[in-house]
């Protein structure tokens, strides 16, 4: 009995899915790509190394900051389209990996 309950359970673990972050290339490709693909109303476009360089010094947290509030012509991202904190925070990362 003992063996057939844990082999329910470890059974189970197989079929149920794990919650994690979304990758932040597909969260950018979903919501940000928009913009700064192709720098819209000023938006620093992916792979700009300078632009992203100014956006780093000011420190990680601003830029998670300003992408959860908004800023200048960037609307407010935070729980946009189903998103968690954790999934925009990967897409700002993923923005900056591609900045340097």
């Amino acid at each position: 009995m003992l063996l057939k309950s844990v082999s329910i359970i470890v059974g189970l673990l197989f079929i149920t899915p794990i919650a994690h972050a979304e990758d932040g290339k597909f969260v950018y490709n979903k919501i940000c790509y928009y913009c700064h693909d192709d720098g819209l109303v000023g938006s620093p476009m992916i792979g700009d190394t300078a632009e992203w360089a100014k956006r780093r010094q000011k420190g990680i947290d601003l830029l998670y900051l300003n992408t959860f509030v908004g800023t200048g012509h960037m609307m407010e991202r935070q729980a946009r389209q189903g998103f968690t904190d954790i999934d925009i925070k990967n897409a700002v990362d993923y923005l900056i990996e591609q900045g340097k």
